[in-house]
């Protein structure tokens, strides 16, 4: 049951990014033929002006058609991708990652509107992941973070950025044992693109205002923007590997896990993918939104529209590459499975 939810969420997150596509397309005029939510057979459909909409077999994601992108246009249609303006092509492309931005942001709204925003206060380790760098060095459960390298953190994503900014150098960690100061020295572990020492927090949250929930949702969207780029400059570095990387399985594991321990938690990894996603999208490969968008300005810069069949080809090239990579990742998703079922296990205390 939680993968089937996990994959109705992760459907969700694709859902919406085709759907900010073809908004915008038909804010612009660029014909939409088909949208679809799920792939595989129909199994119903429903024409509704130009645009034949479909519900498919299997709830994964969705997909649109656009008329002289997706699909065969009419040279001289005014409907046709090709025949717009280079900013309705760019609104027609932008639209859907950052559905995925809007989608992150309004998920943390909610939690913290439900939840509250978290408190100002001391930092309680509630679990200790087995042989890890904070095991090692005879941390436990109970007790309380006071500072790093007497640097007080306030949240646990203040603590992450410490230990990545460090980049695996040992770290001092002052802690509170039943009233009692107590110091250790910590090395943090790489593992899967960042540096950890394998602790959980129990955090405590406060009532917030309007305020203070959008700045907290704004800030939450910032952090995992910027953690993607972190993660791709650490596999450029060389400071993490492929094998660190995790795919589909993977993360349908680590949303299912979460989901076990409650539905914040589950929406909280669904805000984290679904801002991955608009993000990487943005980046400037071939295949890619981003990919589009930089044709598009190399057309601003020269004045004319590229060569349909060098677009075609560096297209293809593009997804040759992508599939590869993705082939890669899911072997390494399956190779680990069972060493990221044990750490979520010790992690989640499951």
């Amino acid at each position: 049951m939680s993968f089937l939810v996990t994959l109705i969420g992760l459907s969700i997150i694709v859902f919406l990014h085709e759907l900010g596509h073809m908004l915008a397309a038909k804010r612009v005029g660029v014909g939409v033929s088909e949208f679809s939510v799920g792939m595989g057979p129909k199994l119903l459909k429903y024409q509704f002006g130009e645009t034949l909409y479909s519900f498919r077999l299997f709830p994964l994601g969705g997909f649109v058609r656009l008329a002289g992108l997706d699909e065969k246009a009419d040279q001289d249609d005014p409907n046709a991708y090709p025949n717009k303006t280079i900013m309705q092509r760019f609104w027609t492309i932008f639209w859907g990652p950052l559905m995925n931005l809007i989608l992150g942001f309004v998920i943390f709204l909610g939690i913290f509107a439900y939840q509250g925003v978290p408190a100002t206060d001391t930092m309680r380790v509630s679990g200790v992941t087995p042989n890890f760098p904070s095991a090692i060095a005879g941390i436990h459960a109970e007790d309380i973070l006071l500072n790093v390298d007497n640097i007080h953190l306030e949240s646990v994503s203040q603590l992450t950025s410490y230990l990545n900014k460090k980049k695996g150098s040992p770290v001092i960690m002052t802690l509170s044992r039943n009233g009692v100061e107590k110091r250790v020295e910590v090395t943090p572990k790489l593992y899967q693109g960042k540096y950890v020492v394998g602790l959980v927090f129990q955090p405590s949250f406060q009532t917030g205002s309007p305020i203070q929930v959008t700045v907290h949702a704004a800030s939450m969207t910032k952090l995992y923007v910027v953690s993607v780029f972190k993660g791709i400059g650490m596999l450029i570095m060389g400071n993490a590997s492929i094998k660190d990387m995790t795919g589909p399985i993977g993360i349908i594991q680590f949303a299912s896990f979460n989901l076990d321990k409650g539905a914040v938690h589950f929406l909280n990894v669904m805000a984290m993918i679904s801002i991955s996603l608009g993000v990487i999208n943005l980046f400037p490969f071939p295949v890619l939104d981003g990919g589009h968008i930089v044709m598009l300005m190399i057309e601003a810069v020269r004045g004319k529209a590229l060569n349909h069949k060098w677009f075609v080809a560096v297209n293809n090239i593009g997804a040759s590459i992508l599939i590869a990579l993705m082939v890669l990742i899911v072997v390494n998703d399956i190779r680990f499975w069972q060493d990221r079922v044990s750490l979520f296990k010790s992690l989640f205390g499951q």
